[in-house]
């Protein structure tokens, strides 16, 4: 690989890798030593196969219309990628966003995949992630009044309170300073050196793509933007049926909404693909919901069904990527 080397990518992967089975693994540990009993497992025996296959349907649900909403968004911003390697680029974020912090590494890579499979642009191909982020944040921001709305009933804590509107407080800041950039990029150049009118460029590309893509393909990001929608919902629908499996009533507006409010928490999560603080935050605020001796079974399949499968396959992916390149 030219611009990302190999050597360091892979010495991270692989440290990456270690925080994340580690904290998952002690945690997991730790959920199942305190909520585990004789009858847990007699209880995993009774799970319906017709909700096992449901979780299955609704991840290939949530992953196709996921590849489908970027393969839309390239297109209007007047590229092609085929199914194969929209499937590729997305898996490898989500794989390098589970063993990195923050769960934003993985875009360098992303777009210097692009960049060498598909023949886009580095201002392009970031620009193509920035609208699919937009897409994202569009439904979050919709959802946003409901969190708030249930967040007092969850979080009872106050230092927890105030942390989520810290959270909201940076997120604000952060989409101020992007919508800055965006409309005005020479701001930022005093900031530069070196090869400063090399990234310049890439950012006025960037800036370039973005607003010919709002002002003449607007078509395209409402059909990606459904499709997206179409992924949420797959995802926020695994865990009602995992539970439903499990043969445990589904209170399905407080399963919905605990799942935002956790989706939100984990944004800034400094931990590998939140590894430890998403099993935790699951348990958390699932324990009043899940009985004990199955709490532990309960949080695995939910985070194997919304987060292992699709890294995995990114993982392999992206491994195969490196060794080629």
């Amino acid at each position: 690989m030219e611009e990302i080397k190999k050597e360091e990518l892979k010495s991270n992967i692989k440290r990456g890798i270690k925080i994340f089975f580690a904290l998952t693994v002690l945690v997991l540990f730790v959920i199942f030593f305190l909520t585990a009993d004789r009858n847990t497992l007699t209880s995993l025996k009774h799970f319906s196969p017709l909700h096992l296959i449901g979780a299955i349907l609704l991840w290939g649900v949530m992953a196709a219309s996921d590849y489908l909403a970027l393969m839309v968004f390239t297109r209007g911003a007047g590229k092609r990628i085929r199914f194969i390697h929209s499937m590729s680029v997305i898996t490898m974020g989500q794989f390098l966003s589970l063993v990195t912090p923050f769960q934003v590494s993985g875009l360098p890579v992303q777009v210097f995949y692009l960049k060498k499979q598909c023949g886009i642009d580095y201002g392009v191909g970031t620009s193509l992630f920035f609208i699919r982020a937009v897409s994202a944040f569009i439904i979050f921001l919709l959802s946003a009044p409901f969190v708030f709305m249930y967040a007092g009933e969850a979080f009872q804590n106050p230092l927890v309170k105030h942390t989520t509107r810290i959270i909201g407080i940076l997120i604000i800041i952060g989409v101020i300073l992007g919508a800055i950039a965006l409309a005005k990029p020479s701001l930022f150049t005093r900031f530069m050196k070196g090869k400063a009118g090399k990234f310049l460029n890439q950012v006025f590309e960037f800036r370039k793509t973005f607003l010919n893509f709002f002002t003449k393909s607007w078509v395209y990001f409402i059909a990606g933007l459904l499709l997206t929608m179409i992924s949420f919902f797959a995802y926020f629908m695994i865990a009602p049926v995992l539970m439903k499996g499990l043969g445990i009533p589904v209170p399905i507006i407080k399963v919905l909404l605990f799942q935002l409010i956790l989706r939100f928490g984990l944004l800034l999560s400094p931990s590998p693909g939140a590894s430890g603080f998403a099993e935790a935050g699951f348990a958390g605020l699932f324990y009043s919901m899940i009985p004990k001796n199955l709490l532990g079974i309960y949080v695995s399949l939910w985070r194997f069904f919304t987060s292992y499968i699709s890294a995995i396959i990114g993982g392999i992916l992206l491994m195969k990527f490196i060794k080629e390149t």
